[in-house]
């Protein structure tokens, strides 16, 4: 991380330079974030003593926008059919800006809280999961299918893209844990062996069809997670092929989704199923590696997009609040936070709307607890600090790309929710403790004075005759 920091520092020098031979306000922007990138890379991991979590969005928030302008071209054409908008020069340094300032505050919140490295590593989560039962793991595989199936219902035969006929938190809670859990708790199961590997395969395959009916960029995760879990449950290390098969696939299946969500008959397993028999080889000959990434890096113009749309102030106390939506007024005003049908507001350009105060104020509080939750899951032990810290791990990847993709109240929730399964898992782990040293204590009285304790849990001390209280 510290050689990563010096590469930024001196890309920041070379677009420092460009600025000042051709006067451009682009170049001198860039040469700002860049400095500022550096300067966040290096203090963040000096403070962790290596690497940590909270590197993961300050790296993807610098990595889009200050990347956007390599593939500019892309972005634009993106932005055009995504947005009906022409990208300009304008929106790209508006929207650099605002990701500048956001990687600046979080990195401040994250600097007052003191984050902690990743303690978390195959070996360690391989000998814990070894200690599951492969029907508990294959249990909970199923159980966060069905969640999905339930939030999703008929839609996943056929329906519109981001159409969901169930409740919205089951949605949220399918679409953000239930199905990558799934994926990934099956994969370990699949990699173990024994008797449950066919129910895990079983399993394995109706999840990635559930995948492959929504459409969603989701379903680029499915390799890398097969990857890691049938690693953890195998206790194998991960082969250098092994991760470039994973990353072409990977590759295909972003591109799958963006003709997905294209298909005029909507997306479902009954519509997809038909694209793919009639269109699979757009896939393999229509492959381009700079439009899968252009999709990603239309958040530059998404993002200054979003940020110039007037938004009420009552709505950023909604999307910030940890209630479910029952309790507030989201069901209200979530169809006002939208681009078009499909294109929610993302949250960067949401929290700029709002003001550079908005901004400031909430980027400094998700950095502040996320890296309070690394300190947490630092201080624990065993099982409870690999599930804290593969939960931070894929909380924050996945905020990565939800600032980028999605709404204010879907990122703040998922910062609030690290932040409690965290503190959930610290308080089970001090309960525990607790009376592992109480019965530690009474067991070491017992041997102390030859004593016993009887049925009724008093203590009997030879010749009292008289049981202790």
């Amino acid at each position: 991380m510290i050689k990563l920091a010096f590469c930024l520092l001196v890309a920041a020098a070379a677009c420092a330079i460009a600025t000042l031979a051709g006067s451009s306000a682009l170049a001198g922007v860039l040469s700002v974030g860049l400095l500022l990138a550096s300067a966040e890379v290096f203090t963040l991991t000096r403070l962790a003593r290596g690497f940590s979590p909270i590197l993961i969005p300050v790296l993807t928030v610098n990595g889009v926008f200050l990347s956007a302008p390599l593939l500019w071209e892309r972005v634009q054409a993106q932005a055009t059919t995504s947005f009906k908008i022409a990208a300009s020069e304008e929106s790209l340094i508006a929207a650099a800006t605002i990701g500048i300032v956001f990687c600046a505050a979080f990195s401040f919140g994250a600097v007052l809280a003191g984050p902690r490295k990743m303690v978390l590593s195959l070996t360690d989560a391989a000998t814990a999961v070894t200690k599951i039962p492969a029907g508990a793991l294959v249990a909970v595989g199923y159980g966060a299918i069905g969640l999905a199936v339930f939030a999703w219902q008929g839609a996943l035969l056929e329906g519109r893209y981001l159409e969901a006929r169930g409740p919205v938190w089951a949605v949220v809670a399918s679409s953000a844990v239930g199905i990558p859990v799934a994926v990934l708790s099956l994969s370990m199961v699949a990699g173990r062996g024994g008797q449950w590997r066919m129910f895990a395969l079983v399993g394995l395959f109706v999840a990635s069809v559930i995948l492959f009916a929504r459409a969603s960029r989701s379903v680029a995760l499915l390799p890398g997670l097969v990857l890691l879990g049938w690693a953890i449950g195998s206790q194998r290390a991960i082969r250098g092929r092994s991760i470039a098969v994973a990353g072409v696939t990977t590759l295909l299946l972003l591109q799958f989704s963006l003709l997905g969500r294209a298909n005029p008959d909507g997306v479902g397993i009954l519509p997809l199923a038909q694209l793919l028999s009639t269109q699979s080889g757009d896939i393999f000959m229509g492959l381009s590696v700079a439009a899968v990434f252009g999709n990603f890096l239309v958040s530059a113009p998404q993002t200054a997009l979003v940020a110039s749309q007037p938004i009420a102030d009552h709505v950023f106390w909604t999307s910030v609040n940890p209630l479910p939506s029952q309790f507030t007024d989201w069901d209200r005003v979530r169809e006002s936070l939208m681009l078009n049908a499909y294109t929610p507001f993302n949250t960067l350009g949401e929290l700029a709307a709002h003001g550079w105060a908005h901004l400031v104020l909430a980027s400094s509080a998700a950095g502040f607890l996320m890296a309070v939750s690394t300190r947490i899951a630092s201080g624990l032990r065993g099982g409870f600090q690999i599930s804290a810290s593969l939960l931070i791990l894929a909380a924050t990847t996945y905020f990565s790309l939800s600032i980028l993709q999605y709404n204010l109240r879907s990122s703040a929730r998922l910062v609030w929710y690290v932040f409690l399964g965290v503190t959930m898992l610290w308080f089970a782990a001090l309960t525990m403790t607790r009376r592992s040293a109480e019965s530690v204590a009474v067991r070491n009285e017992v041997g102390a004075k030859g004593s016993r304790v009887n049925r009724s849990g008093q203590l009997v001390v030879p010749g009292d005759g008289m049981p202790q209280k």
